[in-house]
């Protein structure tokens, strides 16, 4: 499965669920706990959407694309708010707060001995650690790219500010990957494959999504270097 195949896969599998739950007023989730639900598919969306946009278009599949294209341009709003204001535990917000702690804490464990099963979850973690981050830089910019310089008065300080804690977030974790990719490197095989797939002239296209590949780049800097030696 390619790599564009695996995120048009995610499309697919999430859009249905978000066009039944937005036919709804966003307020109802606050009256009714099943619809928190809808924050992990708006953070699903966002993701998808903003990692579509790293492709060359004639590689996806035009139907998709444009399904996705169509329900964020309606529903931006909604999505990102229904971000900002999660309480979802798979997508922790406090991981990404307190992502360099967690990751440097993570990595002292390749200093003791481990059995197999150890080992197999060690790693596992790292490309735990790799996604999330990668899924918040995407949400982050879509944020960025749809809403955030848009709202201020209309939406009120208090959303605002947290989508610009959000970005502040996002940014110092993968600053710190960039500076410091061998605590990732774990999950460098699979990002490797999605930024060889990525569009060649992504920084023409977009500056912003380009610089969410940045920590892809060192990350696969440093695995091509180590395996010369």
């Amino acid at each position: 499965m390619t790599p564009q195949q695996l995120v048009l896969g995610r499309v697919q599998y999430w859009v249905d669920d978000w066009k039944n739950f937005s036919s709804f007023g966003y307020s109802i989730q606050w009256e009714y706990p099943s619809f928190e639900a809808r924050e992990e598919l708006a953070f699903e969306i966002l993701s998808c959407w903003a990692h579509l946009r790293r492709f060359d278009p004639a590689t996806l599949d035009d139907e998709l694309v444009k399904t996705i294209n169509t329900l964020v341009e309606k529903d931006s709003d909604l999505l990102c708010k229904s971000v900002l204001y999660g309480r979802f535990p798979y997508t922790d917000r406090a991981c990404l707060k307190n992502f360099v702690a967690e990751v440097e804490k993570h990595d002292e464990s390749w200093d003791y001995p481990m059995s197999d099963l150890e080992y197999w979850e060690a790693a596992k973690g790292v490309r735990d650690y790799w996604n999330l981050l990668d899924n918040w830089s995407l949400v982050a910019y879509a944020i960025k790219k749809l809403v955030l310089y848009q709202w201020g008065e209309v939406v009120g300080k208090l959303l605002a500010d947290e989508g610009k804690s959000l970005v502040e977030d996002v940014e110092k974790a993968s600053n710190f990957v960039i500076d410091r990719p061998d605590v990732l490197l774990h999950a460098a095989c699979g990002a490797d494959s999605m930024y060889a797939a990525y569009r060649e002239d992504l920084h023409a296209f977009d500056e912003e999504l380009a610089e969410t590949t940045l920590k892809h780049f060192a990350l696969v800097e440093l695995h091509e270097e180590q395996q010369r030696t």
